[in-house]
């Protein structure tokens, strides 16, 4: 191959046979060699003349290859290195290789430097050339680039180059100014992307035409939506590698300037035309006699045309005699050839209608000085007087009503300064009346109250309550209540559509006893109700308890007889127990025991007792979907609810009928809030309950939830069981919601907060009592019930316990220090009498009781209890009233856990 020039080529070879070989060998091709025996003279050879190619043996006497090979590279990247060693290690090769050197060759033989190494040789020096071509282009281009930018960067005009289908290419500083963004993030984007729709397919169009035809075009201009400027747009085609034009350059002149003082010229001339028509002040002329040679359309209020005016003067019009003391002056400033400022008068015209006329002039001169005529303008003032005077009569009857108002009024302007405020106002605010003035700012208003009424400062500091007080008073409107010594007043704001704002005072004193005493006439009429339900419902279940007490008293040896009365007699107790537990629950203070329940599978189990409930005149009949989710709930609470709402279906069909009972999933959206009693959105599963029978009337439907509401008749219930429902699932955080027609039926929907658990409980299974009793162990009963009392102590002595009488705790710790070794548990109640509470008994007995059991009994609601830090502790408690059995399996579970 022939060289177009000489390549000089450093060896760096310590073995000299070698090293002559390959320079003979890459003569004949052209090649000039110099050889190096180590690195140290091929360093020296490296640092004093320019290289084109470098061989390098990886083994030399003074050091290693691939070090020299590293030092060549960092100093000259741009040199190509090949080695040529006798080492055909992979390893060495990808050092080698991962070092950045061109090529490695592996001294097999005499050919390695007659043929293949030149041929290397070769390819490397033209690999090396292709490279520094191209880095020297890349440059090139880059210069080109700058030099482009510069040029662009140097027009004051806005310059684009886009791509056919508008990808910018290149741009200036004074394009991108206009979108907001630096220049390197405008070009690759498309320019159509920063316009609205309308005026990019206008852009699109031009481009488009200026490809097609060649042609520029030249001094286009539009309102540029991207900056809301005039610009004068040309785009010219830019040729392709083609010889077709490819490409859009596009210069936008800021003619803004220019259109603008075009636009302003034509607008100040329309605006003179406008107003000699159209405005309220009419332009006229005369000559040097003082007849009017121009006149715009007329007053109004003169009727008169403005022709009539040409060829006469203003004071023609009236009787001299009667001339108006303005025209008069008019009339004298005219022939003195005076400037007329503001002269008024009343021009009286057919049926005495009056127009109130202001008149300024000024006298005209030609070069010479002599007066040629008069320019001036008549202002008609009639509606503005009229407005004025109307304006001034509705400000006397607002200021009026304001004063003579029972509430105190002020007003603040839009910039929340008092504009005004009547009397009232004052004496409400009597305490700070030296801080209400005209003008005063409502922030400032509210500062000097703290200097005034220093007690605000205790409720919360003087940042907080001023941002406060400037909420309420900024919000759209606000009422709030509060009271000075002995009176209430209300405070109400409004703010309209301009930002001022009405502030309404009232004393709400008289108002609030009023409701005051409502309320408690509403409450003593509640209780009374409340009394009497419970009073009748206690009364049968003390009847029935001494009845059956008193028929086993009269004959106690027939045992049969015996068994059933006493069975009779706890179930009545029972009932006494269930009222207690609806009171509980309406009060919704009843303690709940929620677990995931399978709602379909409880209300199947209970279906024959409800079947046996509704008699064979009303036939029930359960659906459900096959996804239902199980939910969380009390399964003994949700047993009664829906057995409640049974039995209610049943007596609203007193001729029989049909009972369905669907359970589904239900969700619960932002939208349906406040049809099921101001539910949570949420997931929940739902039962309803559907009747045939009589229905519930419109007027009645939304106190069937009251307590003691009942429209059975007397002595049939007690009007808590649709409130013990509601108070239950209001409890267990759900809804209800009931729907009626009278003569068509009742749906009684109870949704349930859905469980997070997959599996579910179908029902709460009541096993059985294991009878258990006791061991001689020692138990110390308080309780202040003596019959209570008696009957714990008989029952637990019988059971086999060892029991020492508390009493009722007075002198329980006396006792138990008596006795303390010997005590295992202590079971008492929870309130006791003389301001005594159990726990506290309890915590006093066990600091001296070692390991000292505790049991606590309460008749109050659960929850009440276990919520407080005075009762709790972490004892157990047991419920009032409750089976000796359970009594009993209870304490042998305390003692022996």
């Amino acid at each position: 191959m022939k060289l177009d020039r000489t390549y000089k080529i450093l060896y760096v070879e310590d073995s000299l046979q070698l090293a002559e070989l390959c320079a003979a060998s890459l003569g004949i091709h052209g090649y000039e060699v110099d050889i190096a025996a180590n690195c140290a003279e091929g360093t020296k050879h490296f640092s004093t003349k320019i290289y084109d190619l470098i061989l390098l043996d990886y083994n030399l006497p003074d050091g290693d290859g691939l070090e020299l090979a590293k030092k060549f590279l960092t100093s000259a990247p741009d040199i190509p290195i090949v080695f040529i060693t006798a080492q055909g290690s992979e390893t060495i090769a990808a050092q080698a290789l991962g070092l950045g050197v061109s090529d490695y060759i592996i001294k097999s033989g005499k050919d390695v430097y007659t043929e293949i190494l030149p041929r290397i040789v070769a390819k490397t020096i033209a690999n090396a050339e292709a490279k520094l071509e191209t880095k020297r282009l890349q440059q090139e281009v880059k210069s080109n680039e700058a030099n482009l930018q510069a040029f662009l960067d140097a027009l004051k005009d806005r310059a684009v180059l886009i791509e056919n289908d508008g990808t910018i290419l290149a741009a200036n500083d004074a394009l991108s100014s206009i979108f907001g963004v630096s220049l390197d993030q405008v070009v690759g984007k498309n320019i159509y992307d920063y316009d609205n729709p309308k005026s990019a397919e206008r852009r699109k169009q031009k481009a488009q035409e200026i490809i097609e035809t060649g042609k520029p075009i030249i001094n286009l201009d539009f309102l540029s939506s991207l900056s809301d400027s005039y610009v004068e747009v040309s785009g010219y085609p830019v040729i392709g590698e083609d010889g077709k034009p490819a490409r859009v350059a596009f210069l936008s002149k800021d003619v803004t300037e220019r259109v603008e003082m075009q636009n302003s010229i034509r607008e100040k001339e329309q605006r003179a035309t406008d107003f000699a028509e159209l405005g309220a002040d009419r332009f006229f002329e005369t000559d040097e006699n003082f007849n009017f040679v121009y006149f715009s359309p007329p007053v109004k209020n003169l009727n008169m045309k403005s022709d009539v005016f040409i060829g006469k003067k203003l004071w023609d019009f009236v009787d001299p005699n009667k001339m108006p003391n303005g025209l008069r002056s008019l009339k004298e400033h005219f022939e003195k050839h005076q400037e007329v400022h503001d002269i008024t008068y009343n021009a009286i015209q057919a049926r005495s209608k009056h127009a109130h006329l202001r008149i300024s002039a000024k006298p005209m001169f030609d070069d010479e000085e002599i007066f040629v005529g008069y320019r001036g303008i008549v202002k008609d003032e009639t509606g503005e007087i009229e407005l004025k005077d109307r304006a001034e009569s509705v400000e006397r009857q607002f200021f009026e009503t304001l004063e003579n108002s029972e509430m105190g009024l002020a007003l603040w302007g839009p910039d929340e300064r008092l504009v005004t405020y009547n009397s009232r106002y004052i004496e409400f605010n009597s305490i700070m009346s030296e801080l209400i003035e005209i003008g005063v700012s409502y922030e400032e208003f509210s500062k000097g109250r703290l200097t005034v009424r220093p007690a605000i400062k205790s409720t919360m500091s003087h940042e907080d309550w001023l941002a406060d007080r400037l909420e309420k008073f900024r919000s759209r409107s606000s009422s709030r209540e509060f009271g000075r010594g002995d009176q209430s007043f209300e405070m109400k704001t409004q703010r309209f559509a301009d930002g001022s704002t009405m502030m309404y005072l009232s004393d709400v004193t008289l108002k609030n006893q009023y409701e005051a005493n409502l309320r408690q006439t509403q409450k003593m009429e509640a209780v009374g109700q409340m009394t009497g339900g419970i009073a009748h419902d206690f009364n049968n279940i003390l009847a029935a308890l001494h009845g059956n007490l008193s028929l086993m008293e009269d004959d106690p040896t027939d045992i049969d007889k015996l068994k059933v009365r006493l069975d009779r007699a706890k179930k009545t107790a029972m009932r006494g127990a269930d009222l207690t537990k609806r009171l509980l629950a309406f009060s919704r203070k009843q303690n709940l025991e929620p677990v995931s329940t399978d709602v379909h599978g409880l209300v199947s189990e209970i279906m024959s007792m409800m079947k046996r409930t509704l008699g064979e005149s009303v036939t029930i009949d359960l659906q459900t979907i096959s996804d239902l989710k199980p939910a969380m709930v009390d399964t003994n609470q949700l047993e009664n609810a829906i057995l409640n709402l049974v039995i209610n279906a049943r007596d609203a069909m007193p001729g029989g009928g049909a009972v369905q009972i669907s359970t589904f999933n239900h969700v619960q959206t932002d939208d349906l809030i406040g049809l099921y009693d101001d539910l949570e959105p949420g997931n929940y599963v739902a039962i309803s309950v559907k009747d045939t029978g009589h229905g519930i009337s419109d007027n009645i439907l939304d106190k069937v939830f009251e307590p003691f509401f009942t429209t059975k008749e007397f002595g049939q219930g007690s009007g808590l069981g649709l409130s013990m429902v509601h108070g239950f699932i209001k409890q267990t955080g759900g809804g209800v919601k009931i729907e009626s027609e009278v003569g068509e039926g009742t749906v009684v929907s109870l949704l349930l907060p859905m469980s997070k658990q997959e599996h579910s409980t179908v029902s709460k299974v009541e096993s059985e009592q294991v009878k258990q009793s006791g061991k001689g162990e020692t138990v110390m009963v308080i309780e202040d019930d003596v019959e209570v009392r008696e009957i714990m102590v008989s029952a637990l002595e019988n059971s086999g316990y060892a029991v020492i009488d508390g009493g009722n705790g007075a002198k329980a710790i006396d006792i138990a220090n008596s006795t303390r070794s010997n005590i295992d548990l202590l079971l008492t109640d929870v309130m006791l009498p003389n301001g005594n509470r159990g726990p506290i008994l309890a915590r006093q007995i066990g600091s001296e009781i070692k390991d000292l059991k505790v049991l606590l009994m309460t008749g109050y609601a659960q929850e009440n209890l276990l919520s407080s830090d005075e009762y709790g502790h972490g004892y157990p408690l047991i419920q009032k009233p409750f089976e000796i059995r359970e009594l009993i399996s209870t304490i042998q579970g305390i003692i022996h856990p």
